[in-house]
């Protein structure tokens, strides 16, 4: 008997979760409010942001004084199926790693419909960034700094992205890429620019 009441407060509870997994009610099976086919493209301030393209090495000073360059080895767009109880479509994704030999580094970067994503040492940095860019009125982890002196080269418009709850940050400039990834250790790489090689 008490067999019979765990299966059937189990049944009821999934059944509860799926009809509750839909932004509406499920009528007759299906979701009040799906949207069907969604097929979210990429604008081109995601398509061309950073402009990385593969084969490109960027020069970096490492905070322990050495030099490095990191290739960019992957930048890609590709569709990728979005599938859920209530929506069904596409979304064209970009990726892009950028990658060095020695020390051994590499950056993951992933554009989506509505935000970014910088993998880096297993740390996942996350902001909006849809086909009008940045969204600092939705991101706490985010600003924007009218400028950043690297070197003895000036960036302008530059986004500095925190991560969650740590004192990681980015400096990403839509322009220029990847200007400075900084960890909580105090370790941290830069660009070396052009007037500071």
């Amino acid at each position: 008997m008490k067999f019979f009441w765990l299966s059937f407060f189990s049944a009821v509870f999934i059944l509860m979760f799926f009809l509750t997994s839909c932004d509406g009610p499920i009528i007759g099976g299906e979701c009040s409010d799906v949207e069907p086919t969604l097929h979210q493209t990429l604008g081109s301030v995601q398509k061309e942001s950073g402009h990385f393209s593969k084969g490109d090495l960027y020069h970096y000073k490492h905070s322990y004084g050495f030099n490095f360059d990191l290739k960019v080895t992957k930048d890609t767009l590709f569709w990728q199926d979005i599938i859920d109880i209530c929506h069904f479509g596409d979304e064209q994704i970009r990726s892009v790693k950028l990658e060095s030999t020695y020390p051994i580094v590499s950056v993951n970067m992933t554009f989506h419909d509505d935000y970014l994503s910088i993998h880096y040492k297993g740390n996942e940095f996350w902001t909006y960034y849809d086909s009008t860019g940045f969204h600092k009125e939705y991101d706490d982890y985010l600003d924007l700094l009218d400028s950043v002196t690297i070197g003895n080269v000036k960036y302008n418009d530059v986004y500095k992205i925190k991560k969650y709850e740590s004192d990681d940050y980015i400096y990403y400039s839509e322009k220029d890429g990847i200007l400075k990834i900084y960890e909580n250790d105090s370790t941290y790489f830069e660009i070396i620019g052009e007037d500071n090689e």
